[in-house]
């Protein structure tokens, strides 16, 4: 397989992954409103892992095709920060406007489990997303150095 067809996949699956993280926030009730249909973002939590698995298998492909320099680390742990800091503040916010955890009996997801339909894009979002990628991108590189330096 090609560097530019690996590329091309990795792409897709990026695509894909993204699509299932709209998918998924669309689905998820907003804390201002009262969900009665159940939970239909849980439809769209195996095809985002699916296609998650997908672009991490092909960045891998990609990373062991490309030529390597110290940037890509650097712009991966800066990016897992930046997307770490942007993920706490998101779930801060999504739990003061639910009015509490699922232990509090004043909040709207009181007894609920921590995945429910107000919850879904807490787990599954952008920003957890760019932290696994992220992650991966460093190990890849770090394993890909390592190997290079043993041959």
């Amino acid at each position: 397989m090609t560097y530019k067809t690996r590329l091309l996949w990795l792409i897709i699956f990026i695509l894909l992954s993204s699509a299932a993280i709209c998918l998924l926030s669309l689905f998820t009730i907003k804390p201002y409103r009262i969900s009665g249909n159940g939970n239909l973002g849980l439809l769209f939590i195996p095809p985002f892992f699916i296609f998650l698995v997908g672009a991490l298998f092909f960045c891998y492909l990609v990373i062991q095709k490309m030529r390597m320099n110290r940037f890509i680390p650097l712009t991966a742990l800066f990016v897992f920060l930046i997307a770490g800091f942007q993920e706490y503040n998101f779930v801060r916010n999504r739990i003061h406007a639910l009015g509490g955890w699922t232990d509090n009996p004043d909040s709207k997801v009181y007894r609920f489990g921590w995945l429910n339909q107000y919850t879904n894009d807490m787990w599954f979002n952008g920003y957890v997303w760019l932290m696994v990628f992220s992650v991966f991108v460093i190990v890849f590189y770090v394993k890909r150095v390592y190997w290079l330096r043993n041959e």
